[in-house]
This record gives C-alpha cells, structure tokens and sequence, in this order.
C-alpha cells in the first residue's frame, strides 16, 4: 500500500514527455502522531498545516484566487533593544494610531484586490501568508469572506506557485490579478 502512493506521488510531480530531472521537494510525507500507518492516504494536492484563524472565516470554499504573500500584518516591532518616551499621552496614542493606519492600508489593498477580482464571478478568496496577521486583520479579512493563513512555511508557499502559478509576494504595492493563484 505505501508503494502504491509513493508511485502515485512521484507519477504526480514526474511527467513523462518532461525530461527534467525528479523534483522531490514537491513530495511530502506528513506524519501524524494520532494516526495508524495502515490509515497512511495519497493527497493529490497540497496540504497545508494550518487553519481559519478566526471564526467568521468561511470553514471551506471553492473556486478560489489564492494570494501568497511574505508580508507582515501585525504591527512592527523593532528589531533592537529601544525605547520611546512620551512627553504626553495624545504623543504616544499618535504613534500607534499611525502605526495601525499603515497596517490597515495594506488590509485594505487586499480587500480591494479581492472585491475586484470576485466581483459577480462566484469566486473566493484565500490569502496565505509567510509573516503574521493580527487578530484585527484577521477580522477584518473574514468581514469581507477572506480565509487567510498566517505564518505558512516557505516551502508550501513555493509548492503552490511552482503547481499553480502565480507567484508570492513581498509587498501590496503594485499588486495585479496576475499575481494571484487560480484554483487548480
């Protein structure tokens, strides 16, 4: 039975007009502590180790344009040892609100892109991202019905553009419908 599926997934990632060579870093073996080796199953797809992190996020969906991105939706924190000191506190509620704007900025660009994209077609949404999003990105993705993955691994990402296409981002800034992932 285990030979079968590993003939299966190299079958899946081999094509036999292709002459390149073998790429196993398309397969995984996922190991699941919970489970037994006989209930061992070929996925032909990609499976990501990560759920809805908010509850108003649809449980499921189909027919899907897929954004990968590496871009951080929480705020920032600095990298060294630092300090600010306020002389009042309007000075310090100034700062985080600015900070939150900047966040929010990039939130918006996605749920414009996503508004246009799906537009009257009876499609979805998914936006999978290397870096974190915040508990207030996050509700305000599933508002507008975006399941969104925080903190996926950068291999997963690279299987979804290498099988799919699209490609991941790094920024909102000059993001297009090309840059997005369609179901496949």
């Amino acid at each position: 039975m285990l030979v079968d599926i590993v003939v299966k997934a190299v079958q899946t990632i081999k094509k036999p007009e292709s002459h390149e060579p073998l790429d196993l870093f398309m397969v995984e073996i996922m190991h699941m502590s919970h489970k037994m080796g006989n209930d061992t199953q070929f996925i032909n797809g990609l499976v990501l180790d990560h759920g809805r992190r908010n509850m108003d996020m649809p449980p499921s969906l189909k027919n899907c344009y897929i954004l990968t991105c590496n871009v951080n939706l929480e705020d920032e924190q600095t990298e060294v040892a630092g300090g600010f000191f306020f002389e009042n506190a309007k000075q310090r509620e100034e700062l985080f609100s600015t900070e939150r704007a900047f966040v929010d900025r990039k939130v918006q660009k996605v749920i414009d892109l996503k508004r246009k994209v799906c537009k009257d077609n009876g499609k979805t949404f998914v936006m999978i991202n290397q870096k974190g999003i915040d508990p207030l990105c996050l509700a305000e993705l599933a508002a507008e019905g975006i399941f969104a993955v925080r903190r996926a691994k950068r291999r997963n990402m690279e299987r979804m553009t290498l099988a799919c296409g699209g490609k991941a981002l790094n920024s909102f800034d000059d993001m297009t419908v090309e840059d997005l992932v369609r179901s496949c």
